[in-house]
């Protein structure tokens, strides 16, 4: 699932990634994205991966397809598929086949072609179901939907919101959002821990109480919004930071947090990104922030303590983007481009050659 990387991933300002300060292997890392167990890089067009994935295992960062030009990449469980410079859509992993028949496992270790020839601006992959924004401004999705909103035949594109034009997209687990091009959020699907945003919440597993597409706190114009398995985090127009959706088990609030609640205070926020357990957010000044479950360090604060509230990780002033990844692990970018990552590491998710948790954000280096 991208976010932001999104899921609704929106990019950073060119001057704030284009720093000139020069590093050891100086990178310029445009998005990250993560699935359960392992990360996604792109930086300038070449997309590198590593961890655990349904298609190879890696500790260390490792370049795919090196002879496209990749604008956007979505990871979730064991797959990802990534948007060329063309607009065209590719898949690896086992899931794709949601997405177009397949003739046998062969098929998912290589990149395939989806929806051929159709070109696309922004997309999504997450639990076997896509969404996309094809170049017109009109949203579709596809592939296994449970609330059936993709309709019955997995591998047909149906379109959604019509009359509206669309600009970003982001699937969570059996729902999805997307922004138009008044930077008003919608939301559609399941809503069983509150993850639609819209006051409400119902714990029901029948099709029937899924919701159709929705505007989510009319009134606030949104930045950016990063969707996930099962909450949300967003910063609004004015830079303040909300989150909605499951509070990790009652860390933070006893019950679901049904609407967009403000959780930043009155400082102004540049980027922000939610996994089942923990969020981590990035101010105006470039200092980072964590809070939610941290069993494997996944907070970088250097302890396994659970944080209730956003807490400071370090002294410094130079991180520009984050992605919380779902099984408990972190990555982050600063402001010369390097790439750092800490929290689980069980699967190689941290890139290091290691299954070694860490507590405390580490270098990632793409070589």
């Amino acid at each position: 699932m991208k976010a932001i990387v999104a899921l609704l991933f929106v990019l950073l300002p060119c001057c704030v990634l284009a720093q000139k300060k020069q590093s050891r292997h100086p990178v310029n890392a445009i998005q990250l994205d993560a699935g359960p167990t392992f990360a996604c890089a792109l930086v300038n067009g070449q997309l590198w991966y590593w961890g655990l994935t349904g298609f190879s295992n890696l500790s260390r960062p490792t370049k795919l397809v090196p002879e496209k030009k990749i604008k956007s990449v979505s990871c979730c469980l064991d797959d990802l598929i990534a948007l060329d410079e063309n607009g065209v859509i590719w898949g690896w992993g086992y899931a794709i086949s949601h997405l177009k028949p397949m003739d046998s496992k062969e098929d998912y270790q290589s990149p395939t072609q989806l929806f051929d020839s159709i070109r696309w601006a922004r997309i999504d992959f997450a639990y076997n179901y896509f969404a996309g924004i094809k170049k017109d401004g009109t949203l579709w999705l596809a592939g296994e939907d449970k609330c059936l909103l993709a309709s019955d035949n997995s591998l047909k594109l149906i379109q959604l919101g019509k009359g509206q034009t669309w600009i970003d997209v982001g699937l969570g687990n059996v729902h999805g959002g997307a922004l138009n091009d008044k930077q008003v959020l919608w939301t559609w699907g399941r809503n069983s821990t509150g993850q639609l945003g819209i006051g409400i919440m119902k714990r029901t597993d029948r099709i029937i109480d899924c919701y159709p597409l929705q505007p989510v706190a009319t009134g606030i114009t949104w930045k950016m919004v990063d969707i996930e398995n099962s909450n949300s985090v967003a910063i609004s127009k004015d830079g303040s930071l909300w989150f909605w959706g499951d509070s990790a088990y009652s860390l933070w609030e006893p019950k679901p947090v049904l609407a967009p609640t403000k959780i930043g205070g009155n400082a102004k926020w540049i980027s922000a990104s939610t996994a089942r357990y923990h969020t981590l957010a990035v101010q105006e000044d470039g200092s980072l922030w964590a809070m939610g479950k941290n069993a494997h360090g996944e907070l970088g604060d250097g302890t396994t303590n659970s944080r209730n509230k956003l807490v400071r990780i370090g002294n410094g002033n130079d991180w520009v983007q984050v992605k919380a990844g779902l099984y408990s692990f972190s990555l982050a970018v600063k402001k010369d481009g390097t790439i750092w990552a800490w929290g689980n590491n069980e699967c190689g998710q941290l890139g290091d050659s290691m299954t070694t948790d860490r507590h405390v954000p580490q270098r990632v280096y793409l070589k």
